[in-house]
């Protein structure tokens, strides 16, 4: 009779462990541009991971959405390369029948940034020139914003309009240039050529943008609010 009892303990006991491990939930994996809303990407691959073992590979497709079933409760992570070509992790649990995560395809760390900006460089009554020109099959267009340093305040100038710039706005500007500087090189139809100078000086740059995912100068014309004010 104990070992009877006892053979029904432990069989309550491993049954109890084998229900738990059974335990499994779905997740949908979405994409976008968390900080550009208005773009669309194409494809975004990326790996799921469960303990650092690999479990499957999948691919974002227009900006939709991947749903993955039957995993087990346990902490995962996914793996992608951002716009920016850095490699992003996100890390999570499962713990629900179903749950979501998003991948935040123009991720970047504007901490990794060297001390060499342009917009830094400013010093009272200088001109940082934005060249901006773009070229495609049925395209072709050619801008330039200002950014000017007084002595308390930057002011940004476009075609005819001018505004005083916020922090906030002057921190836009900074990230805008970290981006461009780390915008990978693409095989687009569509060349975007940006060249930065400080007027009257020997600073100048010229970077070239193929990738036709990152947008920046139109993206920054419209966080600036000057998306309608040049002719």
């Amino acid at each position: 009779m104990r070992y009877f009892v006892t053979f029904l303990v432990m069989t309550f006991i491993f049954g109890c462990q084998s229900d738990k491990k059974l335990e499994t939930g779905e997740l949908t994996v979405t994409g976008k541009y968390c900080k550009y809303p208005n773009n669309d990407f194409i494809v975004l691959p990326f790996q799921l991971f469960k303990n650092d073992l690999k479990v499957r590979s999948d691919t974002l497709e227009f900006s939709g959405e991947v749903k993955l079933k039957d995993l087990s409760f346990g902490k995962y992570s996914v793996k992608f390369n951002s716009i920016y070509e850095r490699l992003e992790i996100v890390e999570f649990e499962v713990n629900s029948k179903t749950q979501e995560i998003e991948l935040c395809i123009d991720k970047i760390d504007y901490d990794l940034a060297n001390n060499n900006l342009f917009i830094d460089q400013l010093k009272p009554n200088e001109k940082l020139k934005i060249g901006f020109f773009t070229f495609g099959c049925f395209h072709s267009e050619e801008l330039g914003l200002e950014i000017i340093r007084k002595e308390d305040q930057y002011l940004a100038k476009l075609d005819k309009t001018e505004i005083v710039l916020s922090t906030n706005q002057i921190k836009l500007i900074r990230e805008f240039e970290i981006e461009l500087r780390q915008v990978p090189t693409g095989y687009c139809t569509t060349t975007d050529t940006y060249n930065l100078t400080i007027l009257d000086s020997s600073e100048n740059m010229e970077l070239i943008d193929e990738s036709c995912e990152w947008n920046g100068f139109s993206n920054l014309l419209v966080k600036l609010g000057l998306e309608n004010n040049y002719s």
